[in-house]
């Protein structure tokens, strides 16, 4: 199966034997190793608008039974023209933490960022998350941006509106 999961035993004991006799040794322990490497632990891009709240995701590559995997994430520094700005982009509980994905489970999520709804048209902007630690997986992809989406209309321009089945002549 593709689950990571503990070797698992099982114990065999030999009896009346036809045509044959037993030795000494009637009980046998088999053991099956699991041979499913640990999960890949990924973070993925969240895109959210203007206004509204949003966490982080993280998922594995496949579940384990071997124990909860932690993820330790935190915001990374941004630079560039594109860089959400604290109380006026945004605002997030906590700027890092640890996310812990159950046995079984493929996905959490964790942290929580809630967006300002101003009423400045703006390209998008980013807030950059990495993971800096996992416990009981590997790191697959490590970084990640929270993207937030401007809900405004640039000044000067109306809004069109066309619906199928509309037709224009110029």
């Amino acid at each position: 199966n593709p689950a990571e999961e503990n070797d698992e035993t099982f114990k065999i004991t030999l009896s009346a034997p036809v045509g044959s006799y037993l030795g000494t040794n009637t009980v046998h322990t088999v053991t099956i190793l699991d041979d499913e490497d640990p999960p890949l632990v990924t973070i993925q891009d969240v895109y959210v608008i203007e206004g509204a709240t949003t966490s982080l995701k993280a998922t594995l590559s496949h579940p384990t039974d071997k124990g909860s995997v932690v993820v330790n994430w935190k915001r990374d520094t941004c630079s560039g023209v594109d860089c959400a700005e604290v109380t006026t982009d945004y605002t997030m509980t906590t700027t890092s933490g640890a996310a812990t994905i159950p046995a079984g489970s493929t996905s959490v999520s964790s942290g929580s960022v809630t967006t300002v709804n101003n009423s400045v048209d703006e390209l998008f902007k980013r807030i950059p998350i990495s993971i800096t630690s996992v416990t009981g997986g590997t790191s697959f992809v490590s970084n990640a941006d929270i993207f937030i989406n401007d809900n405004d209309v640039p000044s000067g321009k109306n809004i069109v509106e066309l619906v199928s089945g509309d037709v224009f002549a110029c």
